[in-house]
């Protein structure tokens, strides 16, 4: 059972440990042994990368979602009230300047976009070639981000592997990608190895209800068709202590659990205590 007091999270109920589906075995990686991307997930959001920029499109949740992901993560970085989404009194204009982010799993860089024009030093993973090359067109119409905005077309363990890129980080995000993974473990265990100490991660997923099965899957994808059917499977889902546990494995402190909830009127989030479908989580590396 899961209860969010305030920015902690305080969790009851016996371990669960990870188990996966057969089917998931045969799921083959573009980052060989030990990988945790699935071939079949990348080319299903490949396919549909030159619409991912359209509001109206297959990516809208993704883009309403900003409305609070950017807040909670210049917060974080900062030292604000997680909780708040409006401006910051701070005369700034480039509030994250000097802080390095890795997006993992980033698509065509809808949420690296406003985290660099917040002068953050950005980079993006992304393993679909097409997503890439999207997220690349896109951010060549904004001088500003030019300097601070990278994107790499690899999985995150072959960013771990490659002598030439950053290894600690500021912040690590993994933003609806967790429940696309093959090895939701193991690339736990690969996000957190690239916080430095005292450095932090986030998680944005969808966990494991019924509610959550009537609601992003149902509703979304076959009702209203907000999003493309097929492309969440309920099986994959993580819940809030799951994941909880997979950083506690990885000598990470969860600190902030939130929901987050979407007005089908407005389409728009907010955040809510209610974690029956999406959450954010974000935990903290102890400092040396």
């Amino acid at each position: 059972m899961l209860r969010v007091l305030g920015r902690t999270a305080v969790f009851f109920g016996p371990r669960r440990k990870w188990t996966f589906r057969a089917s998931l075995s045969s799921v083959g990686t573009s980052s060989g042994v030990g990988g945790t991307v699935s071939q079949e997930e990348v080319e299903k959001f490949g396919r549909e990368a030159d619409d991912w920029w359209a509001l109206d499109g297959p990516a809208l949740p993704l883009h309403a979602m900003n409305d609070l992901r950017v807040p909670l993560i210049r917060n974080a970085l900062l030292g604000y009230n997680l909780d708040h989404t409006g401006r910051l009194p701070s005369p700034d204009v480039f509030p994250l300047a000097g802080r390095s982010i890795l997006d993992v799993g980033c698509g065509v860089g809808i949420l690296c976009e406003p985290l660099a024009r917040l002068g953050a030093e950005v980079t993006g993973l992304e393993p679909a070639e097409q997503s890439i090359k999207v997220a690349k067109e896109h951010a060549s119409h904004d001088p500003l981000l030019t300097d601070r905005l990278d994107y790499k077309c690899m999985s995150v363990e072959e960013y771990i592997r490659s002598p030439d890129e950053k290894k600690e980080l500021d912040l690590v995000v993994a933003s609806e990608v967790i429940e696309h993974v093959s090895n939701p473990p193991l690339f736990v265990e690969n996000v957190t190895k690239l916080v430095k100490p005292g450095g932090m991660c986030l998680f944005t997923t969808l966990n494991r209800t019924q509610l959550s099965y009537l609601v992003a899957i149902v509703m979304a994808e076959y009702v209203l068709n907000w999003i493309t059917r097929g492309t969440h499977d309920w099986h994959m889902f993580v819940s809030p202590q799951e994941l909880v546990d997979m950083l506690c494995d990885n000598g990470m402190s969860t600190s902030f659990v939130r929901g987050m909830a979407f007005n089908p009127v407005t389409k728009r989030f907010s955040w809510t205590d209610n974690t029956y479908v999406n959450y954010a989580l974000l935990a903290t590396k102890p400092s040396l």
